[in-house]
């Protein structure tokens, strides 16, 4: 095989094997919305099965999203979780803490129409939370954080 024949198939095949991997990670990953908007936990919702997510659950206040975290932390899953900062029972700091006390690792998007100059939300960055995402968003928007946070948990899988 020719070198330039060769090395384009490597990169096709490198970028096959890449994809296979992160199509098949994300099948077994659990995402948890906790949103009180119906109509935004629909659009993330959509807009993940269309990345391939498959286990996506959703709450509409705090304690039922607190209740759902433990749920799947009981069973060993650890899910990634997408936090609205106004919700109607709860702050999402109160919300926050309660989760990353069951799992001090857990990987928690806010969902904001504040921006990262917001104390709240920099408070938040500050104490561990993933990332923030900021509202209104588009597909493209939540594509692109979808794909770096698989990317870090495909490398940190490879270690």
């Amino acid at each position: 095989m020719e070198p330039i024949l060769y090395k384009k198939f490597l990169t096709y095949y490198d970028s096959v094997v890449c994809n296979i991997s992160m199509m098949t990670s994300v099948d077994d990953m659990d995402v948890l919305i906790i949103e009180d908007s119906k109509a935004t936990a629909g659009v993330i919702s959509d807009y993940l099965k269309q990345l391939n997510y498959k286990e996506i659950h959703t709450c509409n206040d705090g304690k039922a999203g607190i209740e759902k975290f433990l749920e799947l932390s009981s069973s060993n899953r650890s899910p990634l979780v997408f936090l609205d900062y106004y919700l109607p029972d709860m702050d999402a700091i109160s919300v926050f803490e309660e989760l990353t006390e069951t799992q001090p690792r857990a990987r928690i998007i806010i969902e904001t129409v504040g921006g990262k100059y917001d104390d709240g939300i920099n408070y938040l960055i500050q104490q561990g939370a993933y990332n923030f995402l900021q509202k209104p968003f588009s597909f493209e928007d939540l594509k692109e954080m979808m794909n770096k946070f698989e990317n870090e948990r495909l490398m940190l899988t490879q270690k």
